[in-house]
């Protein structure tokens, strides 16, 4: 049953007729909030109630037919690509070194492209969205993800806590922000040599921050990178390290070291229970590097840099690069531990059209993640009908961009400069100083489309 349009005009209107009175109450408990915009922040009220109600029944529904036609088409595509490519891309067809260059490069894009869509759909299974049978959904996801060097289940288990604490400094396990201390800590300069420094070296802070997410994968699998700061109390407890060293702001000074490792069965992340799922997983992990050796040892070990170690990389960095941009945008909050709800969290989240690549090949994962992090289970194919459902509910506090895939290098720049660390509102009073925002070292000169 597809939703009233006029029904839904007259649900924005009254929304957003009801923001004055709302801020109003609002500035009594927390003071002025204002965001990386500048513009005053209007702390979400709506129920997860109202958001399953205003979801039909059927997007509910998975079917697993579904669910492997789209990962049958992937698969395909993936794998046709590959032979054609290792085929006719040699010396034989092609005897010019750049012309065969730029088609590997070409290549290593196109596998970047169909590997996401691989990476999105082994994340389903970790959310029971690909199927209702949980074992089918884990030994899809443990192949899927293992041929991508990805720790599924260990993933799945800290991919479940940032599910359940998204935008909570303390209990998020992905996309935790330093506080500006914390930031100016980590150059050992502050805030305003910082940006003396930026500016006068651009291209190094540009290369900085391409390596950064090239290998950002990879440094959080194995250090805790971005993780909220009751697990590095966790991490503290299971050192045996009665009193960790502090910062001046009284939160804990971190230390990454590897003992917080996804591929460590005894980190703080997991409990007794999940020790045998970490120890399947990287068993399942040494096989992937089993098969990669033979075919490094079989048909050239540049040819698996080719075919193989390149793609990886810039897979699993375009996942990070694009999860990024589902959880940067100068209007959003953090929350300390004491002003946080699953809604507001859930809240704090943004949907960025990718157009044609982002709804076919990534299954529309970046253009319904609001939906995501408010139900988890509802399968791609119906979460484009599930977020129209929801606009009304949420009103203001749903956050969309549609400049486009063609921008986005341009979107993640300007992101990036509002969104380095997070502080209350010089306004903000009691309650409100438990609501962080971005702050950067660029202008506030990014203005995203929140429209409904």
């Amino acid at each position: 049953m597809e939703s009233k349009p006029l029904n839904k005009t007259v649900t924005i209107a009254s929304t957003e007729a009801e923001v004055p009175q709302k801020l109003a109450a609002q500035r009594a408990k927390y003071g002025m909030l204002i965001d990386a915009n500048g513009n005053e922040f209007v702390v979400p009220d709506y129920t997860l109630k109202q958001i399953y109600d205003a979801i039909p029944k059927e997007c509910f529904e998975r079917n697993v037919f579904k669910s492997l036609r789209y990962l049958f088409q992937d698969l395909a595509l993936i794998t046709l690509t590959f032979l054609t490519f290792s085929k006719y891309v040699t010396p034989d067809y092609i005897p010019f070194t750049i012309v065969r260059f730029a088609l590997w490069t070409l290549y290593s894009f196109m596998q970047m492209i169909f590997g996401c869509g691989i990476w999105i759909l082994a994340h389903e299974c970790g959310h029971m969205a690909f199927s209702q049978y949980k074992t089918f959904n884990d030994t899809i996801g443990l192949i899927l993800h293992s041929a991508l060097l990805v720790p599924y289940f260990s993933w799945k288990i800290t991919h479940k806590y940032h599910h359940k604490g998204v935008g909570n400094m303390a209990t998020d396990t992905a996309f935790t922000p330093p506080t500006r201390l914390s930031y100016s800590q980590g150059f050992n300069k502050t805030i305003e040599e910082i940006a003396e420094l930026a500016e006068e070296a651009p291209i190094y802070s540009f290369l900085e921050s391409a390596a950064q997410h090239l290998f950002t994968w990879q440094l959080y699998t194995l250090t805790m990178m971005g993780v909220g700061e009751s697990w590095f109390q966790k991490k503290a407890a299971r050192e045996g390290v009665a009193n960790p060293e502090k910062n001046e702001d009284g939160s804990i000074k971190r230390t990454y070291g590897l003992s917080g490792s996804l591929f460590n069965p005894y980190s703080p992340y997991f409990n007794e229970l999940d020790t045998k799922l970490i120890y399947l997983t990287d068993a399942a992990l040494l096989v992937t590097f089993s098969l990669l050796y033979s075919i490094g040892n079989t048909y050239g070990w540049w040819n698996l840099v080719v075919w193989y170690c390149i793609p990886y990389v810039l897979i699993n960095s375009c996942v990070i690069f694009i999860a990024s941009l589902q959880h940067l945008d100068p209007s959003m909050p953090h929350y300390n531990s004491d002003t946080w709800t699953f809604i507001r969290g859930a809240a704090s989240t943004i949907d960025r059209d990718f157009g044609f690549i982002g709804r076919y090949f990534w299954h529309s994962a970046n253009e319904t993640h609001v939906l995501h992090h408010h139900i988890g289970t509802i399968p791609h194919y119906h979460a484009v009908r599930a977020t129209d459902a929801i606009k009304p509910v949420m009103g203001i506090h749903y956050r969309s961009d549609r400049a486009g895939i063609w921008n986005v290098m341009d979107t993640f720049r300007k992101v990036s400069s509002a969104c380095q660390w997070v502080e209350s509102s010089a306004g903000s009073a009691n309650e409100g100083n438990g609501v962080l925002f971005f702050r950067g070292l660029g202008p506030m000169q990014y203005q995203g489309d929140h429209s409904l």
